[in-house]
C-alpha cells in the first residue's frame, strides 16, 4: 500500500474555518443556493447579553464571512427550515417579546416577512417541514414565548400551510414537553430528541426523552431514549436513515460536551459518533459535501466565534 493510498483513507478531521464576524449562539442557519447562512443569535458583552439582527453569508472560496442585510429586528431561537428557494425563520425571541412571524431569506439572499404566522409565539421550539407538493407544511411544538419563563412551555404543536397560510393548532398531548428541544426531519416524520423541564422557577431538569410525529397520524411515538439527559443537543439529518446528534449541557456537575451520537431512524438505536471539535451547545448545517459546527455556547456568558467543517462522509462512518 501506498503512502497516498493510506493518506487517503485516513480519517478526515474538523477542519477550522474562518470565524464568524461576531462570538455567537442561537441564530438561524441553513443553506441557501448552495451558500451557508446564519442570520441573527445573541452574544455576550461587558457581562450583558446581546441580541443580533446582522445576516451573514460564508464565501468558501475566499473562507470568509460577509454581511449580507439585516433582519427587521433582532431575533434568535426560532425554528429554521430549509425551502427550495430560501431559509425560512419561525418565531424566536427579539430579547423583549416573543416571536410569531416567520420570516425568508430568499435565494436573492434579501430578507423578507412572508405572509406565514405562528399562532402563538415562541422560541427554543423545535420543528421542521413536512408533507410534499401542495401539502407542504410548517410544523412548530413546543417552546416558549419568554425563553427565561422556564414554566411557559407551549403544550401543543402549530401547523403552518406554505400553500395558503392556514394554521392549526395540533391536539395537546400531557406526555410531550418539548422546550430546547433537538430535531431533524426524515422522510414522513420529525424525529425530536431530549428536552428540558422546569423545577421551580429558576431551576431545570433535562430529560433524555426522545420521539417522532408523522404526517399521517398527527401523533407522537416514543423511540429509544437519548442516551444522556442532556439540553442543548444539536440534530442534524445525514441521510435517509441516519441523524447526528452532538454538544449540550448538562448532568451533575453540570458542563458542555462534545460528545456526539448518531440515531438509525431503521433499527431506532444510537451509536458513538465523532465527537464535536469545541464542547458547547452549537449550530450544524450540512450542504450536501460538508457540515458545519458554527459559533455557539461554550460557557456560561460566554458565545464562541470558532467554526469547522468536516466531510459529511466521515459522519456516516460507522
Amino acid at each position: 500500500m501506498t503512502l497516498a493510498t493510506t493518506a487517503t483513507i485516513a480519517a478526515a478531521e474538523w477542519e477550522p474555518i474562518a470565524p464568524l464576524p461576531v462570538p455567537n449562539g442561537g441564530f438561524a442557519a441553513g443553506v441557501v443556493q448552495g451558500q451557508l447562512v446564519i442570520a441573527g443569535g445573541t452574544t455576550w458583552k461587558d457581562d450583558v447579553k446581546v441580541w443580533l439582527d446582522e445576516v451573514w453569508l460564508y464565501d468558501a472560496t475566499a473562507n470568509q464571512w460577509k454581511s449580507i442585510g439585516k433582519l427587521p429586528n433582532p431575533l434568535a431561537y426560532g425554528v429554521s427550515a430549509e425551502v427550495e428557494n430560501g431559509l425560512l425563520i419561525a418565531g424566536g425571541y427579539d430579547g423583549k417579546q416573543g416571536r410569531a412571524e416567520v420570516l425568508k431569506i430568499g435565494a436573492d439572499k434579501k430578507v423578507t416577512t412572508t405572509p406565514l404566522r405562528l399562532p402563538q409565539a415562541t422560541s427554543l421550539a423545535v420543528g421542521g417541514i413536512l408533507g410534499s407538493g401542495t401539502q407542504k407544511s410548517l410544523f412548530v411544538f413546543g417552546g416558549s414565548p419568554d425563553p427565561a419563563k422556564l414554566d411557559g412551555v407551549v403544550p401543543y404543536g402549530q401547523q403552518v400551510s406554505l400553500e395558503n397560510g392556514k394554521v392549526e393548532d395540533l391536539l395537546e398531548d400531557p406526555s410531550v414537553h418539548l422546550f430546547i428541544s433537538t430535531g431533524a426531519v426524515s422522510g414522513d416524520a420529525l424525529y425530536v430528541f431530549t428536552s428540558a423541564r422546569a423545577t421551580s422557577p429558576t431551576t431545570v431538569e433535562n430529560l433524555a426523552d426522545a420521539r417522532v410525529f408523522r404526517t399521517a397520524t398527527k401523533r407522537w411515538t416514543p423511540i429509544r431514549p437519548y442516551p444522556m439527559p442532556w439540553r442543548g443537543v444539536t440534530a442534524l439529518r445525514l441521510d435517509d436513515t441516519q441523524i447526528y446528534l452532538a454538544g449540550g449541557y448538562g448532568e451533575s456537575p453540570a458542563s458542555f460536551y462534545s460528545a456526539a451520537f448518531v440515531y438509525d431512524t431503521k433499527a431506532n438505536r444510537y451509536r458513538i459518533g465523532k465527537s464535536l471539535p469545541i464542547a458547547a451547545m452549537v449550530g450544524l448545517v450540512s450542504d450536501g459535501k460538508y457540515v458545519y459546527c458554527l459559533g455557539g455556547e461554550d460557557a456560561k456568558k460566554h458565545r464562541t466565534d470558532k467554526c469547522w467543517r468536516i466531510p459529511l462522509t466521515e459522519l456516516l462512518k460507522p
